[in-house]
Order: structure tokens, then C-alpha cells, then sequence
């Protein structure tokens, strides 16, 4: 008769799986309270006005004076982020290759996302220059049309058609440095992006020495 605890050819029973998900279900628990208190201390932060308010300006003078870096910034934060989820998934699809012979989906989606990680790391700048360059190319024949439609556009025959003529100039200028040079009006994006958040910032502080 087999001892308790014992098989009947005297080995231990497979404990392994559940210690595993034990481990596992304690873990989940762990993160869900660590990201409740996250969420209720971000939450409290930006139901402060003050808070909001630093928050605003450091974020907007950091846009403002070094756009440069927000870009730096973005892409690396892109990069870690898809190699953080591929690295499990790799382990998990070797593992199940190690136990089976066959190479799961598992395996397959952390190589997506590592080769993702490779194709934004090497062309994410030239992917988000093409925005500005399509909007150029639209914007200059804007301009194009606003000059060849100047004079038929006169609602007066005394009045002339240079103010529309000189506004597609100016128009097919802009769209040519948007063409021309689309990262650098990228840059100038994230400038302005900055300067509206240092306005927000000042609208805070406002409503918040007016409501006391």
C-alpha cells in the first residue's frame, strides 16, 4: 500500500503547476493593489490645482526649450515599452519549444514585437517626417490655387488681387519649409505644444487665486 503523500511507484505527486499558479494569482494580486494606490495618488495630484499647475509648466518649459529630447524621449520610452512585452513572450515560447518541440504563438509574438522595437528604434523619424511633408504638399497647392484663383476670386473690379496673390506666397513658403524640412517643423510642434501648456498652467494658478 503506498505511503500518504506518495504514488504508487513511490514518487511525489506533481506539485510543481500548482505551486506555479499560487505564485501566480498572488502576483496579480499584489499589482492590482499597486496600481490602485498609483491611481488614487495620480488621481489626487491632478485634483490639485497647484499640482496640476507644476506639472503643466515643467512639462510645457521641457517641450519649449529642449524639443529635441521629447523625441528622444518618446522613441526610447516606445522602444523599451515593446521589448519589456517581447521578453516574456520569448521566454514563455522557448520554454513551451523546450516541453513540446513545437514553437508556439508565443514565441512568435515576442519576435513581432522585438523586430517592432528594431523598425521604431531605426525609422521612427523618417515615419513622423512624412506627416509634415504630405501637409506641405497640400498646403503649397493650396497657395498654388489661392494665386491662379486670384483674380477670377475678385468680388470688385476696383479692388485689387495682390493681398490674395501675396497671401499664397506666403502660404506655398510655409509649405515648402514643411516639405523641405519636416522634422524641424516637428520640433516646432512640440514648441508650441509646450507654449499652450505654459498658458494652461497660468490659467490654473488664475482660477485657483480666484476661487480663494
Amino acid at each position: 500500500m503506498a505511503a500518504p503523500g506518495t504514488t504508487s511507484g513511490g514518487e511525489d505527486p506533481p506539485q510543481d503547476g500548482g505551486r506555479d499558479l499560487a505564485f501566480a494569482v498572488c502576483l496579480m494580486q499584489i499589482i492590482k493593489k499597486e496600481s490602485d494606490v498609483m491611481r488614487t495618488k495620480v488621481t489626487g495630484v491632478f485634483q490639485n490645482g497647484l499640482a496640476r499647475s507644476l506639472i503643466l509648466i515643467a512639462v510645457g518649459l521641457w517641450f519649449l526649450l529642449l524639443p529635441q529630447t521629447v523625441y528622444t524621449v518618446i522613441k526610447w520610452v516606445l522602444v523599451g515599452g515593446l521589448v519589456v512585452m517581447a521578453v516574456p513572450a520569448v521566454i514563455q515560447g522557448l520554454k513551451e519549444r523546450r516541453a513540446t518541440g513545437t514553437s508556439g504563438w508565443a514565441l512568435t509574438r515576442g519576435i513581432s514585437l522585438l523586430v517592432a522595437a528594431l523598425l521604431v528604434a531605426a525609422l521612427l523619424k523618417p515615419v513622423m517626417s512624412l506627416l509634415p511633408v504630405m501637409i506641405g504638399i497640400l498646403v503649397i497647392l493650396f497657395g498654388v490655387n489661392k494665386i491662379a484663383t486670384a483674380k477670377s476670386d475678385q468680388q470688385f473690379v476696383n479692388v485689387s488681387a495682390v493681398p490674395q496673390i501675396l497671401y499664397g506666397v506666403v502660404v506655398i513658403v510655409a509649405g515648402a519649409i514643411l516639405l523641405f524640412n519636416p522634422f524641424h517643423a516637428i520640433l516646432v510642434l512640440v514648441q508650441v505644444t509646450g507654449a499652450m501648456m505654459l498658458v494652461m498652467a497660468v490659467m490654473e494658478v488664475v482660477t485657483a487665486l480666484r476661487r480663494h
